[in-house]
């Protein structure tokens, strides 16, 4: 049996088929790993991880895609064009050459950032790029032989590591950003209306509690709360005029003896 017949050529369908998957499965467990850090860090504001929420993979991978911006999509397509127009595709030895120099300035460059980061203000985003390029730009011209190809792998997971590094802390920041604006537009989110059989501790600024007559299903009626996330029959809930300082998150089960109602955010 040939070598044609054991493997599919590269531009056979079914080998299209598999770099398909093969990219998309990597596409996804990024997107998973930057909707998580989003997530971690949205909460995180209001004092909730997001580890303890029952948040699914397909919900996470969303808010990842939701977190990029136009500017990400085409510095990705920039980088793509300078492949593909031959910058660092197939190099003469001259250009190889100069691709080495270039990788060892860059590595250099990056090793010595992340040394003094302790010492002085680094910018951290230019420091991973440096060590994520560096070490590609080193092992590129030699991946073909058999120790360049040890050295070119070490050098695409050092690299695939300094990525996810970037895309977690812009996914944070991000994250972060989104829930200063949430406590900032608390007003207008989902508004919870509490009904319970016995009182509950809940307080905060704005949180209004309501005796019901007796002989009521509830006699207690909270108000002035407004829902950050819910799962099933849980409700992490804020007062109205929530601030970081003085104010919790209140986890709340609905249950026989207590309901949660949902409104538009003005009651």
């Amino acid at each position: 049996m040939s070598a044609d017949e054991r493997e599919p050529p590269p531009h056979s369908a079914r080998g299209m088929v598999g770099f398909l998957s093969t990219n998309a499965a990597v596409v996804g467990a990024v997107m998973f790993y930057m909707g998580w850090a989003y997530t971690d860090a949205w909460l995180g504001h209001f004092n909730v991880r997001a580890l303890d929420v029952d948040i699914g993979f397909t919900e996470y991978v969303l808010r990842g895609l939701h977190i990029f911006s136009p500017a990400v999509i085409a510095f990705g397509a920039g980088v793509l064009l300078a492949m593909n127009a031959g910058l660092v595709r197939a190099p003469g030895r001259a250009d190889r050459n100069a691709l080495r120099r270039i990788g060892v300035v860059a590595t250099a460059a990056g090793v010595l950032g992340y040394l003094v980061a302790g010492s002085v203000s680094v910018p951290t985003y230019p420091v991973l790029a440096l060590l994520g390029a560096g070490p590609l730009m080193l092992a590129w011209s030699a991946r073909g032989s058999a120790d360049g190809r040890y050295a070119y792998s070490l050098a695409l997971i050092i690299t695939t590591l300094c990525g996810l590094w970037m895309a977690s802390l812009y996914a944070s920041a991000r994250g972060a950003e989104a829930g200063r604006q949430t406590a900032r537009e608390l007003q207008s989110r989902t508004a919870a209306v509490v009904y319970s059989a016995r009182p509950l501790a809940l307080a905060g600024p704005g949180v209004q509690v309501e005796r019901l007559p007796k002989g009521a299903v509830f006699g207690y009626r909270y108000s002035g709360l407004r829902v950050l996330i819910a799962r099933g029959d849980r409700y992490y809930l804020l007062p109205v005029e929530w601030t970081d300082k003085i104010s919790a998150t209140y986890v709340l089960h609905e249950g026989d003896d207590l309901r949660v109602e949902l409104y538009s955010g003005t009651r």
